[in-house]
């Protein structure tokens, strides 16, 4: 599990006790107990799901779930409240959060909440990606119905193999893979013997598309755990 998450709360036990567990799960756990602070960490960072108190100092929960909604429509909320009225929930609900829960909570139910949301936004991505005819992103364009791939505007021959590999990660662009997965997506294999072709291909990928390749703009290397496709915002 390699999804990012941020925890918003100002109660510190229940923030290193959350964080503590949630990371041994294989969880990426950034935390913050002011609202304001919070806020802006969740429209800056580069995370997969928000975890939002709505008694907060600063700014509450609602206001940072409002804001979030407006400028990041996709990324999942789950609410946190020691409130258990049922108006809570309804407002929190409604001014977009994806989930409830109430205060206080077992450790396996708040993981299987995130796991349901973090399936859900997955899904939606996936599905919003495979409607997609064509993708850009900086100089590259690759058109998937065609299985043509042009840099600045000069196509570039790829191979039935390459151009999978590539649309793969495009389709995901900062979901990091592990080689293991970029196999399995795309060769199918599930003998580790194969890992080495996935090397070997993404080699020759970056060869084709990169400018240069030892220092690559469009697909890189996340040291001790696999490669991830350029966000549009870091080019």
């Amino acid at each position: 599990m390699d999804a990012k998450l941020l925890i918003i709360d100002d109660d510190q036990d229940l923030l290193f006790t959350v964080k503590s567990q949630l990371s041994a799960l294989g969880y990426q756990v950034d935390t913050c107990s002011s609202g304001k602070e919070g806020l802006e960490k969740g429209l800056t960072g580069s995370y997969d799901l928000l975890i939002v108190d709505l008694r907060l100092p600063g700014m509450s929960g609602y206001d940072i779930c409002r804001e979030v909604r407006f400028q990041r429509n996709n990324i999942p909320i789950l609410m946190l409240s020691a409130q258990s009225e049922v108006v809570d929930k309804v407002i929190g609900l409604e001014i977009g959060a994806d989930d409830y829960l109430t205060k206080p909570f077992a450790m396996r139910e708040l993981s299987a909440r995130i796991d349901a949301l973090l399936r859900r936004a997955y899904r939606a991505l996936e599905k919003q990606n495979e409607d997609k005819a064509s993708i850009v992103i900086g100089q590259l364009h690759i058109d998937r119905t065609r299985m043509k791939v042009q840099m600045r505007g000069e196509v570039i021959n790829l191979s039935a193999t390459e151009f999978k590999l590539l649309e793969h990660l495009a389709l995901h662009p900062g979901k990091v893979f592990s080689r293991e997965e970029l196999r399995d997506a795309v060769w199918g294999y599930s003998a580790s013997s194969f890992e080495h072709t996935v090397t070997t291909t993404l080699h020759r990928l970056r060869n084709r598309i990169e400018e240069d390749p030892s220092n690559p703009r469009y697909i890189l290397s996340v040291r001790g755990v696999g490669y991830r496709f350029v966000e549009t915002s870091e080019l």
